[in-house]
């Protein structure tokens, strides 16, 4: 096995271990080279589009990755042709067969095919927004076909989304554009069923990611079943997100069309416009049942103040969602009322020093407990964290929570509530 191969084997069973947010890839080199015991400058291009690859979500094809899942009616497509056998095949008239007028433009009306779709969008030459029926049931389905002896046929990505799960992507449309145009890689939106809308990055381009996800030691991470649409592609299945529920609503099992917020937005250039509101079932709801106090900082993290063994503690957490409930995950950090007093008084020195983007800023809320400002592929974060000690230094543990800019700013603005809520107790 070449020395490439053996890196990306051991970056796939690596990557789903660690803290993405807090571990940079010079960390992630480091480790590697500790483990195969040699340098690994020249295969820096590897581990980064290993990194980019799996923060994406599109999935190495290792054994083990995932759970077993269902297996999709959908095959793999062939390999690519070249452009040169492209070309000779469409003079020789043997082209991909649509039966669509048109299949390059998301500009019109919808139309008939391809495949099985009863009305489609064009996001691309090659991908589609669908209405089709499985089990007598409509559904939206976002896809990419492939040229199979001349004929359209739908490849394995893509994401069938129920009737419920597509009005909830598209009441979440201003959210959506609003990360995107902020480059938000922190966003997402659960649709059910463990599906989810996301913006993430891939070789310094944004992407929003529709993808189905599983739980794994209590973390959701990311399947094989899904697509990740670029700017473009995403615009234009926002302009046809309309006719889409029209269709839909008409098809057995397809819920009423519902009405569109007032302005949607379809920029991605520039600050998106109708609010903020992420449409998310579970947005508005406490991670804590117990908790007095519930800070949203993002759809699936909280900043609350609760009671964890009979202590008041003030938890900021990550949840995922679990049988349509928030479930607690393993990131994040709970502080006692004197842990959560010195980060709230020092909590200007913090914006001050996440702004000048100061890695070197350090406060110390214990003995082992800091809030930092950590840097990951240019994106500074504000980290809340415990440590341990190390051969005479302290080094990180999972146990913790970094927080972009917008989710600090939350959390900031809300330490007065969280501080009158652990004064009385």
């Amino acid at each position: 096995m070449s020395d490439s191969k053996i890196i990306r084997n051991r970056l796939r069973r690596l990557l789903p271990t660690l803290d993405l947010e807090t571990t940079t890839q010079r960390t992630i080199q480091q480790q590697l080279e500790d483990e195969l015991g040699m340098p690994l400058d020249e295969y820096k291009s590897i581990i980064k589009s290993e990194v980019d690859a799996f923060l994406l979500g599109i999935d190495p094809e290792e054994e083990g990755a995932a759970p077993e899942q269902t297996k999709s009616p959908y095959t793999e497509p062939p390999a690519k042709r070249s452009r040169q056998e492209f070309a000779a095949a469409t003079a020789a008239g043997v082209g991909p067969s649509n039966p669509t007028a048109t299949n390059t433009d998301a500009g019109g009306t919808l139309t008939t095919g391809p495949g099985d779709f009863l009305f489609s969008a064009p996001l691309s030459k090659m991908r589609f927004a669908g209405i089709r029926t499985f089990k007598n049931r409509g559904m939206v389905d976002i896809r990419e076909f492939y040229d199979k002896d001349g004929i359209m046929s739908p490849g394995a990505k893509g994401l069938a989304m129920s009737p419920e799960q597509w009005h909830t992507l598209t009441s979440g449309l201003v959210s959506i554009n609003d990360a995107l145009s902020r480059a938000d890689e922190a966003f997402f939106l659960n649709l059910g069923s463990n599906k989810r809308a996301s913006v993430s990055a891939l070789g310094g381009k944004l992407m929003v990611s529709l993808r189905e996800h599983y739980e794994k030691d209590g973390k959701m991470l990311p399947g094989k079943k899904g697509i990740s649409l670029p700017p473009d592609q995403w615009m234009k299945l926002c302009v046809a997100h309309e006719e889409l529920t029209e269709k839909l609503s008409k098809q057995p099992g397809g819920v009423p069309a519902a009405k569109s917020p007032s302005k949607v937005a379809v920029s991605v250039g520039g600050d998106a416009a109708g609010g903020t509101s992420s449409g998310a079932p579970l947005s508005e709801r406490k991670g804590n049942a117990d908790a007095t106090v519930s800070i949203v900082l993002s759809p699936m993290r909280r900043a609350e103040v609760t009671r964890f063994k009979g202590k008041l503690v003030i938890d900021i957490r990550e949840f995922y969602e679990k049988d349509g409930a928030l479930a607690h995950t393993k990131k994040g950090l709970q502080m006692d009322p004197q842990q959560f007093h010195v980060l709230k008084e020092g909590a200007a020195d913090i914006s001050a020093a996440l702004q000048s983007q100061n890695t070197e800023f350090e406060l110390t809320l214990a003995p082992k407990r800091k809030a930092t400002i950590s840097n990951f592929k240019g994106r500074y974060s504000v980290d809340i964290r415990e440590y341990y000690d190390k051969d005479g230094t302290l080094a990180p543990t999972p146990k913790g929570l970094a927080l972009n800019s917008e989710q600090w700013g939350k959390l900031a603005e809300a330490l007065p509530s969280l501080a009158e809520a652990v004064a009385e107790g």
